[in-house]
């Protein structure tokens, strides 16, 4: 299959979510072409043949005609010449220009025809995409999987060093190069940036892209700020391709509801599973499943950072791996025709030509060890500038509602009356936001008999503590209820809210009182309560909670440092972001 964007299954996918990449014909041509075999288009590009055409254009193999280079020239079609079309033509040939990374598929030029149709010139590649195959094989093996996706860091590290964010990381973007032995330089290719954005630029033709109330992105594998069409940067990619790891190792999703609203809400409000709930045989290693339940973490605060951090700890699982399991191939390595002669003399050379493919690899692996070394001893500066992140993040979130500065002042906070209310939570979805609002008993009961909520946002609130327990009608998974009058009381009703799985309450006045209520909560994965009075005695008993993945509690004034490396050590399987402390789990 001699592809430079994907296969049909890919296609066939991409259209549905009205993506724009082509695929080639197999046993039968292809209508619709605007240029003839042997026309020089653009004067300087000779039409060998169509390779195929998608939802809104047209791809062709050429020749460029001075250095005899054989490309994929790709165009749209005139009857979807628009200026959004263009615009985001335009938009993919600049993001993938911008970056030149063996990855990366390769943009050779860009611009516009004699017809003024534009055009994109790029490198012709011959494989075949993560879904083909987990189409064929519904999951591949570690040995086999980390290679692929390490090289995906590779290429998005880099394009994320030059301010390019891809934001449509799948499966069927990536191809995995025919005839390259897996995890080698450019053995694999990330595709389509046609809804890349430069994360330096917030304005201009790149914003205008997302003002037409669509939101870009495949659902299966979009971020929660993606999926609620806030600012993106560098983390919503890994956020994707961390759902590209969970599937491409387990066969599922790790979110996927009954519709695409559906996915998208689960995106933002459903705690991750872990990769060994998909199956009581497969057993995954530790320190993965950390790996993966970090880049889906839902804040991008809590995430890696840097996907060449991500390269370096999933090489770390591969260093530790038998050398003899990392040298399964996969089939698209082998040729296409084979005669008997062929064949047997390549069966008879398999086997030293595997042991020869381990051994580079290795010490490819090795490589990326000594790369990622001096960036390894940085992690630590890494994970305290996160910190620091996320405490202004939390001060830019107040200060754009003022509001909530205050409290205890009544004037300064939201009175919404009760056909408001009612307005909110019909037009809300699964999401109710309350910030910096009075929150009354009566408003709470209104709110309870909204089922759809499982999500509300009680940031800067002033909260009737004592009626919370009548949101234990609701199926509630997140809460957030940090800068508000939220305290032991208000923990108490909480926590007959079986379903709850992440609370934010930081700068409350809760106590190891009010975390004592919180640990009945059994499905609890996060606790977010920053500058609060607990001290060590009350959280040592709450991480006693099965569940829990990661709590925070910088600037609390009764953990002492020691302390926090006590709870770290005694609790390696929780993740404790503390002040000048940053511990993943073990």
């Amino acid at each position: 299959m001699l592809l430079y964007a994907g296969t049909a299954n890919q296609v066939q996918n991409n259209m549905a979510n009205n993506d724009d990449t082509f695929t080639n014909p197999k046993a039968h041509s292809l209508d619709g072409a605007l240029f003839a075999n042997g026309e020089i288009i653009g004067g300087r590009y000779k039409v060998i043949s169509l390779l195929g055409k998608g939802g809104m254009g047209l791809v062709y193999k050429v020749e460029q005609v001075i250095s005899r280079e054989e490309l994929a020239l790709k165009t749209i079609h005139k009857n979807f010449l628009n200026e959004t079309t263009i615009k985001r033509f335009e938009n993919e040939a600049r993001a993938t220009f911008a970056v030149n990374h063996p990855n990366i598929i390769s943009v050779k030029a860009y611009g516009l025809l004699d017809d003024q149709t534009p055009f994109m010139a790029m490198e012709i590649v011959d494989g075949e995409t993560i879904a083909e195959l987990l189409q064929d094989s519904g999951s591949l093996p570690i040995e086999v999987a980390l290679p692929l996706i390490i090289q995906v860091c590779f290429g998005l590290a880099h394009a994320h060093e030059n301010a390019v964010v891809h934001r449509d990381i799948k499966p069927s973007n990536i191809m995995i190069i025919k005839g390259r032995p897996i995890g080698t330089e450019g053995s694999v290719k990330i595709l389509d940036f046609g809804i890349a954005k430069f994360s330096h630029r917030e304005g201009g033709e790149i914003q205008a892209l997302t003002k037409t109330g669509e939101i870009f992105g495949s659902p299966l594998y979009m971020s929660p700020e993606q999926c609620s069409r806030s600012k993106v940067d560098q983390r919503s990619d890994i956020y994707s391709l961390g759902c590209v790891i969970f599937e491409t190792l387990t066969g599922k999703l790790p979110f996927k509801g009954n519709s695409a609203l559906a996915t998208l809400m689960m995106h933002q409000t459903n705690a991750p599973p872990r990769l060994g709930e998909t199956s009581s045989k497969q057993k995954y290693p530790e320190d993965l499943e950390r790996i993966v339940a970090k880049m889906l973490a839902k804040d991008p605060a809590d995430r890696y950072q840097n996907l060449g951090v991500v390269a370096h700890d999933l090489s770390s699982i591969l260093n530790r791996s038998d050398s003899s399991r990392i040298s399964k191939k996969l089939s698209l390595e082998m040729p296409d025709n084979e005669d008997e002669e062929t064949g047997s003399s390549i069966k008879r050379s398999f086997s030293f030509a595997a042991a020869l493919v381990s051994l580079i690899f290795l010490l490819a692996i090795a490589v990326v060890s000594v790369m990622n070394f001096n960036a390894h001893r940085n992690v630590k500066a890494d994970r305290e500038r996160a910190i620091e992140q996320k405490k202004l993040e939390d001060v830019i979130e107040i200060s754009r509602h003022p509001e909530t500065k205050n409290v205890g002042d009544s004037t300064a906070l939201n009175k919404i009356s009760i056909p408001e209310l009612e307005k909110k939570l019909a037009g809300s979805g699964n999401l109710l936001d309350l910030r910096g609002a009075k929150v009354t008993a009566e408003m709470l009961e209104i709110i309870s008999k909204a089922k759809h909520i499982d999500n509300i946002n009680f940031l800067g609130s002033n909260i009737d503590n004592g009626a919370l327990e009548k949101l234990s009608k609701l199926q509630l998974t997140n809460i957030t209820l940090s800068n508000s009058t939220f305290n032991d009381l208000g923990a108490q009703k909480i926590s007959q809210i079986e379903n709850l799985r992440t609370i934010k309450a930081n700068d409350t006045t809760i106590t190891n009182k009010g975390l004592g209520y919180l640990s009945k909560l059994n499905k609890l994965s996060q606790i977010k309560i920053e500058g609060t009075n607990v001290d060590i005695d009350g959280l040592r008993k709450f991480c006693r909670n099965k569940l829990l993945q990661q709590v925070s509690l910088a600037n609390c004034p009764k953990i002492k440092a020691q302390e926090q490396e006590q709870l770290a050590k005694q609790f390696p399987k929780i993740s404790f972001v503390c002040e000048g402390l940053y511990t993943p789990a073990q």
